[in-house]
């Protein structure tokens, strides 16, 4: 039995009990916490990520950017938003700076293969330079419809979505090399499997003020999917996270990826050499 001296301290081992010194037992906590620890740290990244939101709507180019006078806007729907996105000319969205007001037309709709959808907004007219425009949305009377909102949140505060207009941009973007795989991947996370193939898209252009339109096909033919995708570290992912993506890629099936880089004027540039060649990644087990 334990002693109660508190001299001794008692633990629970394989269903055993053991008699443990005090300064022994202060050293086991200690490396259990630290154990702790850095479960915690594998972990959370997965409880934060176990749970998808309802909705979201975001725009490109990010608010508080520079926007060309013949720039396009691209609205990004998930959720509950798709449907809004795929019928935004609907809600005669327009671009404002003080009495000026410029309609916004939809040039493109894509919709993606999984709870997601884009639509690329280009001005009626030429938009002011060194004027700050506003996009504005007439939201509909039917209580049934979601409201979609005109702010974004960056860095944890909510922004409207708003832009200073710089001079008409002419010039397409130039590709640097041609798109080759840089690496795959495919992870079962909370709400179910994220999976990617990463393209490479090194374009001449600052990756914030350039997007890279994707069309994905299966190699044995089919309809194409098309989205616009945005670069990161030169990079696009073709595929869906765990709630959302563009491109749904089967296990093991072939497809092929043409890009072509578009920049915030939808000045576009087609990828030089032949369509990448991929397949749908392997799901971790």
């Amino acid at each position: 039995m334990p002693s109660r001296s508190g001299r001794l301290t008692a633990r629970v081992s394989c269903g055993l009990w053991q008699v443990m010194e005090p300064s022994r037992f202060r050293e086991y906590l200690i490396h259990m916490l630290r154990f702790l620890c850095v479960l915690a740290v594998f972990l959370l990244p997965r409880i934060v990520l176990a749970k998808c939101a309802m909705q979201s709507l975001t725009v490109w180019p990010p608010p508080g950017q520079s926007l060309p006078a013949n720039g396009q806007v691209v609205l990004e729907g998930f959720g509950a938003f798709v449907e809004p996105v795929t019928r935004i000319d609907e809600r005669s969205p327009r671009l404002v700076a003080g009495k000026d007001e410029v309609p916004l037309r939809v040039v493109a709709v894509h919709r993606g293969e999984f709870n997601l959808s884009q639509a690329i907004l280009q001005p009626e007219r030429p938009l002011r330079p060194g004027e700050r425009y506003t996009l504005h949305l007439t939201q509909p009377k039917d209580s049934q419809e979601p409201v979609l909102p005109t702010t974004q949140r960056l860095n944890g505060t909510s922004v409207p979505m708003a832009w200073t207009v710089t001079a008409a941009d002419v010039k397409p973007p130039r590709w640097r090399e041609v798109p080759r795989i840089m690496e795959e991947s495919a992870e079962m996370l909370g709400c179910g499997p994220a999976v990617h193939v990463s393209v490479s898209a090194s374009v001449d252009e600052d990756g914030s003020k350039v997007q890279v339109l994707a069309e994905v096909r299966r190699a044995e033919g089919g309809e194409p999917v098309r989205f616009r995708l945005t670069p990161n570290d030169e990079q696009v992912a073709v595929g869906h996270g765990m709630c959302s993506g563009a491109f749904q890629l089967e296990e093991g099936m072939r497809y092929t990826v043409r890009l072509v880089a578009v920049d915030m004027a939808g000045n576009e540039t087609a990828a030089p050499g032949d369509p990448v060649l991929i397949t749908g990644p392997l799901l971790e087990q």
